[in-house]
């Protein structure tokens, strides 16, 4: 039987559009209309994400005002107010309109956390193109780049309600950056506050722009959603909390140098495709970069196969017979991949195939999944899903709780790099460069964070970032962590 199905829906459940209506029209309620939001409580069972329930107050945009309000079930205090302007903030530019933030999320506990820094001030910029998205109308549509941010806000937000509980002071603003650098540009122009740090934007023409901003203003940008940085040349208040292709490499390639018993790596790349040389260049020098790890040494042969997609290319050359043989196919295009799986298959009885793909993989709709089943497909991957992790299920519970749906992807990263970030400053204080090495190695729930200094060519800090990349295995039709 023939099996075509999106290795994404098998590792995180399929998801039905009425589903995701809930999650659009849940976050679209915290910011559209220009609403200021304020989380209250400090239960651990939240309700749902929506105002008209009572979880979010809405506060005045044209005056400041200070209150304290007694939760009657919880008597906890809650103070809300505009945050203040610091005497080292830099003036505001006399030619740029200021941009209303289209939310302000509040969070004041009366304890504070003992750590180094307890009053976060944080901007928070993503492609939410309210403009674009008419879910809940009768022409209903989502745009893509917006499902995202959505997804990653509202696992950002569960992170913001735990750290409440635990005490943490955040004042977050919340724009709608509408995919636009020139609306992304305006708005970080027009500000005249002190942020301890800049969420976002999420996509590289928009990064562009925050980023320059982030170098001429010292004030760090982390980047949660792009996995490319290669505009960034030297800029240490970049963070890319997001690994790159070369992360994922490496994790790969050092997977495999530490299982045993690998006689022979063979390479299978297209030879009409910039990109995939582009991978292969990676594989191959660090494959050659790391002697003598485990069974791997100067006695394993690494073959690299240039296949031009037709059956002509007999990789029986390139094969042991009755060994494992572990095979790469670097390609990110999926007729490609598709093509190299389904020959290696053919021959797989004879030559037994331990296959490697690329991390996008998990994004293929028409991949023959048997096939992956009969050859033990492994891939780098950013979050993995443990069903036995306690922690893992009760955020997930609590998820649904709030918002109605189970958490993708992207609400997962949300959370974790929300919980990380404040932690970790938390603890080291708001200086990145120093606050995030000497955190070390770090797991949240669904992803891990290492982050390191990439070095420029000239030996300095080319950006911050997050090398924590995980492997998991396809077995019994669904994806695990490695053994």
């Amino acid at each position: 039987m023939t099996l075509a199905q999106n290795l994404q829906q098998l590792l995180n459940g399929n998801k039905n559009s009425f589903s995701f209506k809930i999650l659009f029209l849940s976050c679209i309620s915290l910011l559209i209309f220009s609403s200021c939001d304020v989380l209250k409580g400090t239960q651990s069972n939240y309700p749902r994400t929506n105002p008209q329930q009572g979880e979010v107050r809405k506060i005045e945009k044209e005056e400041t005002k200070t209150s304290t309000t007694t939760d009657k079930k919880n008597e906890s205090k809650v103070v809300e107010k505009e945050p203040e302007k610091e005497d080292n903030k830099p003036s505001k530019p006399k030619n740029d309109t200021t941009i209303e933030p289209d939310t302000i999320i509040n969070i004041v506990e009366p304890t504070p956390t003992g750590g180094i820094l307890t009053n976060y001030n944080v901007l928070v910029i993503l492609p939410f193109n309210t403009q674009k998205n008419s879910l809940g109308y009768e022409d209903q549509k989502i745009d893509t780049k917006s499902k995202v941010a959505l997804e990653f806000y509202q696992g950002f937000l569960q992170s913001l309600r735990e750290l409440k509980q635990d005490g943490f002071n955040i004042t977050i603003k919340v724009y709608d950056t509408k995919s636009d650098q020139y609306r992304t540009k305006s708005l970080l122009n027009s500000t005249y506050e002190k942020y301890d740090l800049v969420i976002g934007p999420a996509y590289t023409k928009c990064l562009k722009e925050a980023a320059e901003w982030a170098r001429e203003n010292k004030t760090y940008l982390v980047s949660p959603i792009a996995s490319k940085a290669d505009f960034i040349q030297e800029n240490p208040y970049f963070v890319a909390l997001n690994p790159t292709v070369n992360s994922h490499i490496a994790k790969l390639v050092q997977y495999i140098k530490s299982t045993k018993r690998v006689n022979n790596v063979t390479i299978i790349a297209n030879p009409n495709s910039g990109r995939d040389a582009k991978l292969v260049e990676s594989l191959q020098r660090q494959l050659s970069s790391y002697g003598g790890v485990g069974d791997f040494n100067t006695n394993t042969s690494v073959n690299l196969v240039y296949d031009t997609g037709d059956d002509d290319t007999d990789l029986t050359n390139y094969l042991t017979q009755f060994i494992d043989n572990h095979v790469i196919v670097a390609s990110m295009d999926e007729a490609f991949a598709s093509n190299a799986v389904r020959r290696l298959k053919l021959v797989n009885t004879q030559y037994p195939v331990v296959l490697y793909g690329m991390y996008n993989w998990r994004k293929f709709k028409n991949i023959n999944i048997d096939y992956l089943e009969n050859m033990n497909l492994h891939i780098s991957t950013v979050t993995a899903d443990d069903d036995n992790d306690y922690e893992q299920q009760n955020m997930i519970n609590d998820y649904k709780l709030n918002v109605g749906i189970a958490p993708s992807e992207f609400s997962k990263r949300g959370y974790d790099v929300g919980k990380y970030l404040f932690e970790a400053m938390n603890e080291n204080g708001a200086n990145l460069i120093k606050a995030l090495p000497l955190t070390g190695m770090e797991s949240g729930k669904f992803m891990d964070f290492y982050v390191r200094a990439a070095r420029a060519s000239n030996g300095k800090t080319r950006m911050l970032e997050n090398t924590a990349v995980k492997m998991i295995e396809f077995e019994n039709y669904e994806f695990r962590l490695a053994r």
